[in-house]
């Protein structure tokens, strides 16, 4: 008899969310296992690196709590303090000009207007438009995956949205700008907003760009580690019991049932249904065996991509660069992207498995939103870089991590000068130690490229975007599921609703 209704492998904040919608809404306890000595997975903040300055040298910081748990738990009582980011923000275009972006449209079509008038008229039709879309995505996003097909029906309600969904899963970034702006500035403007992509403008949708528009983006007070210390006591709170340094080593599984895990120290625990937040080759390859599963599924699992989208690098400063932007300008993203050819350049680069010469980068001074990051008078800047191949065509990451760390750094340059004698220390980690320290293949942030081959219903694979498997008992949780990496905890509650449907559904039966 176990003490536990659910084991969820793996403590990131997927698995913690999970465990407070089974308590809420199901009275079901669940034990957290993880594997590491800390809870939050990639959402690290540590001052190792270079000692007195916080760095982010897995993912950039933004702060991607989703509003339900406000609603649902009140997590902001559990110690986060959201600061949010203005402007949302600011591309450098070279030759001393810049364009920001805001939350509030009439701010930025003033300050579309001065580069051109024609393109400041056309900005909020523009975005009503797409905002439409937005609307639909966020029902489609923050609730379990609906079959893409219903998907595609839904969204061919009518002419105007039949035409949005051709313009979402066809048009292009640069289709999509082209067609609306005149003013080679704002269109380069909105590039810095293909953070994520694997292709380059000319070949990605633009709705991934755009989406990143609406997303409510800002950071969270002391560093994105205080969102997983949120989250744990949330779940400790709701009936959770948390155990670190604890590698699951094998999923139990008998007669197509998981019945619970065998820790790598050898000790088992029994449960009734179990959660992994691996990605799918490492739940069913490592821990579960083949031999559980059959050659269909195991070809699906075989047929996920996985790419790198980019790294997150962190520097150290001793003053704060001068950019040639306003003071203001600061207390948001900084975007370097300054026009097309340039973003081409470095994805042809990545397509070719070759370490972009200038690479593109979105981030933020977190010295200058919480000067807790820093000491007095000196600055942290993490971006994240992009695009960055998982995968060398020459040498390896062990070897060349140096040399996307050199190419960032003279990226900058052009746009803040001074910047290399301010540098005391940098950091980050290449797509390899990603791969290696967090699971991640190819270093791939989301688990599971983001492509609409691989997203609602999609995700991970295609049959299997409801969080089951084909074991009874066994779920999927994690950045690898619907609807992944941006949506900060609702895959974790869908993991928990479908729980708690099966346990209800196996009462029903009997």
């Amino acid at each position: 008899m176990s003490d536990y209704d659910v084991i969820i492998i793996g403590g990131n904040s997927p698995a913690l969310v999970s465990a407070a919608y089974l308590y809420k809404e199901g009275g079901l306890k669940s034990l957290i296992l993880e594997k590491s000595d800390y809870i939050g997975g990639a959402a690290i903040s540590t001052q190792s690196i270079v000692p007195g300055f916080t760095f982010h040298p897995a993912a950039t910081g933004e702060y991607w709590v989703d509003k339900m748990l406000e609603h649902d738990f009140g997590i902001t009582k559990y110690g986060i303090e959201s600061i949010p980011a203005k402007p949302k923000m600011t591309a450098l275009l070279g030759n001393g000009k810049y364009l920001s972006f805001y939350d509030d449209l009439d701010s930025t079509v003033e300050e579309i207007a001065r580069f051109s008038k024609k393109d400041a008229d056309a900005f909020k039709p523009f975005m009503d438009r797409w905002l439409k879309v937005g609307v639909f995505m966020d029902m489609a996003l923050t609730n379990p995956a609906v079959p893409f097909m219903q998907f595609v029906g839904l969204m061919s309600a009518n002419p105007e949205m039949e035409d949005l969904l051709k313009d979402m899963l066809f048009g292009t970034i640069k289709q999509a700008l082209d067609t609306t702006f005149e003013n080679n500035s704002v269109k380069t403007a909105f590039l810095p907003f293909m953070e994520g992509s694997t292709m380059g403008p000319a070949t990605a949708p633009f709705f991934f760009t755009v989406g990143r528009f609406f997303a409510p983006w800002g950071f969270s007070k002391g560093g994105l580690k205080m969102i997983p210390l949120a989250l744990q006591k949330m779940a400790e709170t709701n009936g959770t019991t948390i155990r670190t340094n604890s590698e699951v080593g094998k999923i139990l599984v008998k007669d197509g049932k998981a019945y619970g895990v065998r820790l790598a120290s050898g000790e088992e625990i029994l449960a009734g249904n179990i959660i992994t937040n691996l990605e799918p080759a490492k739940t069913f390859f490592d821990l579960v065996g083949v031999e559980h599963i059959n050659s269909n599924f195991i070809e699906k699992i075989h047929r996920i991509n996985y790419e790198c989208m980019g790294v997150t690098l962190n520097l150290a400063l001793s003053g704060l660069p001068d950019f040639g932007i306003p003071e203001e300008k600061y207390h948001g993203f900084i975007g370097v992207v300054p026009n097309f050819e340039y973003a081409e350049k470095a994805f042809y680069e990545y397509t070719i498995g070759e370490i972009p010469e200038k690479p593109c980068s979105l981030g933020y001074f977190g010295s200058v939103i919480d000067p807790t990051f820093a000491p007095a008078g000196k600055h942290v800047l993490t971006q994240f870089v992009f695009p960055v191949p998982g995968k060398l065509k020459n040498g390896s990451w062990e070897t060349r991590k140096e040399e996307l760390l050199d190419n960032w750094v003279d990226s900058l340059v052009p746009f803040a000068p001074n910047i290399k004698s301010l540098i005391v220390g940098r950091g980050g980690y290449s797509p390899l130690e990603l791969e290696q320290k967090f699971g991640m293949t190819n270093g791939d942030l989301a688990h599971g490229t983001i492509r609409w081959s691989q997203q609602l219903s999609w995700r991970p694979m295609v049959g299997y975007g409801y969080n089951r498997t084909p074991i009874a008992g066994l779920y999927m949780n994690g950045q690898g599921t619907h609807p992944t990496t941006p949506i900060g905890g609702i895959n974790g509650k869908n993991a928990a609703i479908a729980i708690i449907e099966d346990i209800k559904k196996s009462k029903k039966g009997k």
